[in-house]
């Protein structure tokens, strides 16, 4: 059969837009894994089928053909509506609702529509009559023809809520494509309204079907811009949205470009306010973070959210996010919540203050019984055995048991005066921990003829600790010499800091007998132990004694150290 046609330049327009959307089906189809992939292919093939028959409809040289190519044109259009929601359905995450029974429904209006188009001339349901006038075909709708352009208004309609739902409720890369696929739809409403309205500034092109050519250019924006048809994009969004960690995603630039409900909870902000800003800038209330953001290498940082009733903590890490050319893109933020483990350290600290208070009782039980009682104990007896002595004239024993009494009275002056500085708490951060230490020294020197050094690093000096690290700290040290001139005989001693990773390492050593900590009996010398170990928990450190007969004693404390903070108050 020929078909009677006649070129003209207006089919050029519609054949190439034919073009574009089939080998954009193609495409589409290729990519049939992502959900919704397959309604797009449909959509893309039935535009393509769509613009070919109006194309053909231009060139029609007589009614016959003209009529022909348009109930085709017309039968190309009938699925358009419903695969168009059952689009909108599948990429909003609702293709469950897609049940037999609902796609039968949908398919009513269709089918009874194609039935009357190819029945049309013996009722005129769907056209009234045919007419070519100036070379263009017209027609007059019939009454059904208005029954489906209601039924695909409606799902039309339908769809473009979904999407602007969908759109609203969106962040990032998905509200682009789900924006520019909305438009797609919306565009063509308008310009269907006036095409039945006869005003066609474009004519004999059908002013439809170029609209939605615009469609199929904001399909291919949507796919080739927005990457809709690619795995990435959606499993991006399911794991930023269902991580339960705190994320942030920067730029190169350190701007954010992403942050997941999680992040906005706990930092109390709002994506559609600070995505694109300069991160520093947002994050600038959290000293800690922003360090970690300038310094990477510091590894963690702690961050603490005020709520109003106890404070929330998390850890912050940082990662870079590297390509395969191994250049910087930019950076994760993750913030893992520590509030839990924060709440048993402070009961575990509370529990090592309850037993460092203990023991500093039962310390003190014992040298109240065996050290201050027998001092006094023993000047009772001496006070006694002077009266005596002189009751019966015996001047010279008298005067040695004073004299006696004069040395226990002195040492026992002493030995209440160390045990006031060892219980008094060092007011911090007014004094200077390092002075306080040296003062210490010193007077040990001087009272006990041991030789005792300070040694401090430069960089220990610039780091910062706890607020209770440096009494404790002061504590722990006081002990280590009260050990080393009561039970050591040591004749020197040192007390160094040193650096390490990030614990600082104190270090009191002496040059005094050793002993054998196997074998080690001293009860009070274990007391003093006990609780310099109870210290050392307390702040967050270790310690170990490290001793042998004739060789000297080391105490070793590692304590940690806060880079984060900028102010040496606690320590100098």
């Amino acid at each position: 059969m020929i078909w009677p046609f006649e070129y003209t330049w207006f089919i050029w327009p519609l054949l190439a837009s034919a073009t574009f959307m089939g080998l954009l089906a193609i495409y589409a189809w290729r990519h049939s894994t992502v959900p919704a992939a397959r309604s797009v292919t449909v959509l893309l093939l039935l535009a393509a089928g769509w613009t070919l028959s109006d194309a053909l409809v231009i060139a029609s040289t007589d009614l016959s053909t003209g009529i022909f190519w348009n109930l085709l044109l017309f039968i190309w259009t009938l699925p358009l509506p419903a695969t168009a929601l059952a689009f909108a359905l599948q990429y909003a995450g609702f293709g469950g609702r897609l049940t037999r029974p609902h796609i039968a429904a949908l398919a009513i209006i269709p089918s009874l529509t194609l039935l009357l188009i190819v029945t049309n001339d013996a009722h005129g349901l769907m056209w009234a009559r045919f007419w070519l006038e100036d070379g263009k075909l017209h027609s007059s709708p019939g009454m059904w023809n208005w029954v489906y352009s209601l039924y695909s208004y409606l799902l039309l309609t339908l769809q473009s809520v979904i999407l602007l739902r969908l759109f609203l409720r969106a962040r990032g890369l998905l509200r682009w494509q789900t924006g520019t696929i909305l438009l797609a739809w919306l565009v063509p409403l308008p310009v269907q309204a006036l095409q039945m309205s006869n005003l066609n500034p474009v004519a004999p092109l059908n002013l439809v079907v170029m609209a939605y050519t615009f469609t199929g250019l904001a399909y291919a924006l949507a796919i080739f811009r927005f990457r809709m048809l690619d795995l990435f994009p959606i499993v991006h969004e399911t794991v930023m949205e269902n991580l339960r960690e705190g994320t942030l995603v920067l730029d190169f630039r350190k701007r954010l470009v992403d942050i997941n409900p999680v992040a906005q909870r706990i930092l109390g902000i709002r994506a559609s306010s600070v995505i694109g800003q300069d991160a520093i800038k947002v994050l600038d209330e959290w000293k800690n973070l922003i360090a970690l953001l300038r310094d990477p290498s510091i590894g963690l940082a702690e961050v603490r959210i005020d709520t109003g009733a106890e404070p929330l903590y998390y850890n912050a890490r940082i990662l870079p996010l590297i390509d395969f050319r191994g250049f910087q893109l930019g950076q994760v933020i993750l913030l893992f919540d520590i509030t839990g483990l924060k709440r048993i350290q402070e009961r575990l600290f509370e529990q090592e203050r309850t037993r460092a208070a203990l023991a500093e009782r039962e310390k003190l039980a014992w040298e109240l019984h065996d050290g201050l009682a027998q001092m006094v104990g023993f000047i009772s007896v001496q006070a006694r055995a002077v009266n005596e002595l002189l009751e019966t004239g015996k001047t010279q024993e008298a005067k040695a048991c004073v004299k006696r009494l004069a040395t226990v009275a002195g040492d026992l002056h002493f030995n209440v005066r160390e045990m006031i500085a060892d219980f008094s708490a060092v007011t911090l951060p007014n004094q200077d921990f390092y002075s306080i230490l040296r003062q210490r020294l010193e007077q040990f020197s001087q009272e006990f003829g041991i030789d005792a050094k300070l040694v401090v690093a430069d960089e220990v000096r610039r780091m910062t600790f706890e607020p209770m690290v440096p009494g404790q700290l002061l504590r722990i040290i006081q002990e280590a010499l009260t050990n080393a001139r009561k039970h050591a005989s040591a004749q020197h001693l040192s007390v160094s800091f040193a650096p390490d990773t990030r614990y600082v390492q104190v270090v009191i050593a002496d040059d005094g007998i050793g002993f054998d900590p196997v074998e080690f009996t001293d009860d009070s010398a274990k007391y003093g132990l006990r609780i310099m170990h109870a210290r050392a928990t307390m702040i967050g450190g270790h310690l170990q004694i490290s001793s042998a007969p004739r060789l000297g004693t080391k105490v070793i404390v590692q304590i940690p150290w806060r880079e984060d903070l900028r102010s040496h108050d606690s320590l100098r």
